[in-house]
C-alpha cells in the first residue's frame, strides 16, 4: 500500500473520530496540538486536511493530512505514523486490499524436527564447551537445564553446568 492509496482511502474524519475527535456544524473543532479553548482548526473534507489557525499551535500554517495528523497527534516518526495509517485502515475494513503475502516453501514436520534437533544438539554441545556459558549459568543459581530451545521429547539428559 502507498503513501497515496493511505491518504485515498483514509479519509480525516476517520482518523479525527479514532482519537475521539469531532467538528461542530462548521467544520471547526478544538486543536488537540495546544490548548485550545474555542475551536481554531478547521476540516477541509474536499482535501482531507485540517488546518489550525492558531499563531500558538506548533502546526500552524500548513495543511495536516491523516498521516502528518497521526504523527502529531502521538509523536510519532513519519514511517511510524504512515504504519499507524495502515492498520486503521486495517481496522475500519476500508481502503485497499493487502498485497498477497509471499508464497512460504511448505517443509514438512519431519524436515523441520530434523532441523530443530540438529540446533538443538549444536547448542548442546556449544554448552559443554562454554566454561563462560556455564559459568553464567551458576552465577544465576541455575543447577541444571532440562530444557533449551526446541525439544522434540527424546533429551535423554539434561545439561549440567560444570
Amino acid at each position: 500500500m502507498t503513501i497515496s492509496d493511505i491518504k485515498q482511502n483514509l479519509s480525516i474524519t476517520t482518523v479525527l473520530a479514532h482519537y475521539g475527535l469531532s467538528v461542530n456544524g462548521s467544520n471547526r473543532l478544538c486543536c488537540p496540538f495546544h490548548d485550545d479553548k474555542k475551536p481554531s482548526m478547521e476540516m477541509f473534507p474536499k482535501s482531507d486536511t485540517v488546518f489550525c489557525f492558531s499563531s500558538n499551535c506548533k502546526v500552524h500554517g500548513k495543511p495536516i493530512d491523516v498521516i502528518d495528523f497521526v504523527m502529531h497527534q502521538e509523536k510519532l516518526s513519519k514511517h511510524e505514523a504512515i504504519l499507524k495509517c495502515k492498520s486503521l485502515l486495517g481496522a475500519t475494513g476500508g481502503g485497499v486490499a493487502a498485497a498477497p503475502a509471499q508464497a512460504q516453501p511448505m517443509v514438512s514436520e519431519k524436515v523441520r524436527v530434523k532441523t530443530m534437533t540438529a540446533a538443538f544438539a549444536h547448542f548442546q554441545r556449544s554448552f559443554a564447551q562454554s566454561k563462560a556459558a556455564q559459568a553464567y549459568m551458576q552465577n544465576r543459581g541455575l543447577e541444571r537445564i532440562q530444557e533449551v530451545g526446541f525439544h522434540d521429547g527424546t533429551l535423554s539428559k539434561p545439561l549440567r553446568a560444570g
